[in-house]
């Protein structure tokens, strides 16, 4: 009797594991191809492939479009070993968003620091990028380089031609800097991409200053990459205490961030 109770303890645990998602893990070193692969995954990789290699995700979530549109599970987190995450994007065979199929396509990576055993063929990786912003942009010659207008450092460097990208990211209220780096199909520059604009960060204060109290919203708009979007009309409504309404509007800097403020605002 003992026997066979261990026999089907030792069978619900086997199909228990058979059953449970497998959460692995990106390769920590390796070569990224341009406009091609990274360690253990390709662009036009199917779902089905990506987990494979990678295993299961940590989390997906759903990607917006500029046009109202949506892929379901377009974006896909996976840790990398020794640290960083690996974004991946999806879209359905025929490029339309999304559907959360298993036939679904690979048509964007990004992956984050650390991850610095990623090394690109011109052999730039998560900290050279970081550390040495000058050394990425003498690897591709070609590239499009955006700088910050009023501090100078560089925000983005993108060579469309290649497929490769390095975002720069600074948190204001930290004071950090961090990178992020990504692969696309290689495509012809474009001086007009589509891109989603959405608002991924709202920071409130409230001062005063000689008898006057100033409201402060700091807000960040991101494009569907992460990054900062320039020149975005930024409205808002304020409710005020007496129940009055009062608009606000602001543009984003290079940055992406926008500053509406309401000055003399009521207690």
């Amino acid at each position: 009797m003992l026997q066979k109770v261990a026999l089907v303890l030792v069978g619900l645990l086997l199909a228990m594991l058979v059953a449970s998602p497998v959460l692995a893990a990106a390769p920590a070193q390796g070569v990224v191809v341009e406009g091609r692969s990274v360690p253990g995954i390709a662009l036009e990789d199917s779902r089905t492939s990506v987990a494979a290699a990678y295993g299961q995700p940590i989390l997906c979530e759903d990607l917006p479009y500029y046009d109202g549109r949506s892929g379901q599970d377009g974006i896909c987190y996976f840790d990398v070993d020794d640290g960083g995450k690996v974004i991946v994007h999806y879209q359905a065979v025929d490029g339309g968003p999304a559907q959360g199929r298993t036939d679904d396509v690979v048509f964007n990576i990004r992956w984050t620091q650390p991850a610095s055993g990623w090394v690109t063929q011109a052999g730039v990786n998560t900290d050279l990028a970081l550390h040495d912003p000058e050394a990425v942009i003498a690897a591709y010659p070609e590239a499009t380089v955006i700088y910050n207008s009023v501090f100078g450092n560089v925000e983005r460097i993108e060579d469309e031609e290649l497929g490769i990208l390095i975002d720069y990211h600074f948190e204001y209220l930290s004071g950090t800097l961090s990178v992020v780096m990504a692969i696309t199909a290689p495509s012809e520059p474009s001086s007009t991409p589509e891109a989603l604009a959405r608002v991924t960060d709202i920071n409130l204060s409230v001062e005063k200053h000689r008898g006057e109290r100033k409201v402060q919203g700091l807000v960040r708009v991101e494009d569907q990459w992460g990054s900062g979007v320039a020149n975005a009309r930024v409205a808002a409504i304020w409710t005020l205490p007496d129940g009055r309404r009062q608009a606000v509007e602001a543009t984003t800097s290079h940055t992406g961030w926008a500053r509406l403020q309401l000055s003399d605002a009521p207690r």
